[in-house]
Parts: structure tokens; C-alpha cells; sequence
């Protein structure tokens, strides 16, 4: 029975796979890790799905590719969220409008400071009639991106958290057949 995290794995493995092909036929897996720093049997492992990564080991291959780190790990959940999100424009300038001055002020790079900036964040989405992942979405994108990051993030995680409510559930009436 597959798990989360071996979703996740698999999700990684494709991903890093592609982007390496995305990038030539010069890029090999030795050449990848190469420019990672990491040795080639950490790019096999992490191409065929197998074993936990460090995240400052996604990071160097990330970079080594020029990309973030948060594309290695979008599946299909993401993507269409994603495409959802792009389809309705207007929820984003909803939420945006609800917002305050002070609500999109940028955020010190301190603990008390973010934490205050989460708090406001999932505010602004309980103000909109959001909650769960949406208010989660919103205080990252608060921290993150002040304003309008806080909108996108507030639809991304209201998008994203339907979508694994969905799948908890399925996955819980599966366990339930006998």
C-alpha cells in the first residue's frame, strides 16, 4: 500500500529526472551531481525513488538546475491547483482587496515578527471565510510575500487542502473494504 511519503518520493524522482533531461543530453546523472556537489549514486537513489532526502541535498540539485526547490516536489494535486487558480483570477483580487494597508507592509526577517505576520495572515483568510489550509496558505504566503502572497497562498491552500481532504477520505473508505 503506497503512503504519502512514498507518493512524494515518486513525485521527486520524476520530477528531478525530467528536469535533468529538460536540461540535455550532456546531463547525466554524473553531471548533475557533479554540479550539486552530491555523488552519483545520490542521484540514482533519488531518480528511482528510493530512500529519504535531505533537504539541503534537494537544494544543491535544485540549484544545480536552476530551479526551486518547490518544483521537484509538484504533482498533479499542485498543478492543478494551480491551473484552478489561474482559471479564477478574481478570488486572489478578492482576498486582496479585503486587506489593509498594514496587512501588506513587508515582514522583518524575525521570529516574533513572522509569527505576528502568520497570525494576520490566517486572519485575513478567516476574514474572507477561510479556514484549515487555506488560513495555513495565507500565513505562509503573509510571511513570504506580504499581500498578495497572502491571497495566493490563502486560494493555493484552499485548493490544495480540498483536494487532500478528498484523498484522505478515499484513502479511508479504501482501508474500510474488506
Amino acid at each position: 500500500m503506497s503512503s504519502d511519503a512514498d507518493d512524494l518520493r515518486l513525485t521527486l524522482a520524476r520530477n528531478l529526472a525530467a528536469s535533468r533531461r529538460a536540461k540535455g543530453s550532456d546531463w547525466t546523472q554524473q553531471h548533475l551531481a557533479d554540479q550539486a556537489g552530491v555523488s552519483r549514486a545520490t542521484v540514482v537513489q533519488i531518480e528511482g525513488g528510493e530512500g529519504d532526502i535531505k533537504l539541503s541535498t534537494m537544494a544543491d540539485l535544485a540549484g544545480a538546475l536552476d530551479m526551486s526547490p518547490m518544483l521537484l516536489l509538484m504533482g498533479e494535486s499542485e498543478l492543478d491547483a494551480l491551473r484552478k487558480m489561474l482559471s479564477e483570477p478574481g478570488k486572489v483580487d478578492e482576498i486582496t482587496s479585503s486587506m489593509t494597508e498594514a496587512d501588506a507592509r513587508p515582514i522583518a526577517n524575525l521570529p516574533r515578527a513572522q509569527k505576528k505576520a502568520a497570525t494576520v495572515g490566517a486572519g485575513v483568510a478567516t476574514a474572507a471565510g477561510l479556514s484549515g489550509a487555506a488560513a495555513a496558505g495565507a500565513a505562509i504566503g503573509m510571511i513570504a510575500l506580504p499581500g498578495v502572497g497572502t491571497a495566493i497562498g490563502a486560494v493555493l491552500g484552499s485548493l490544495l487542502g480540498a483536494r487532500l481532504g478528498h484523498a484522505i477520505t478515499e484513502k479511508a473508505d479504501r482501508k474500510a473494504r474488506p
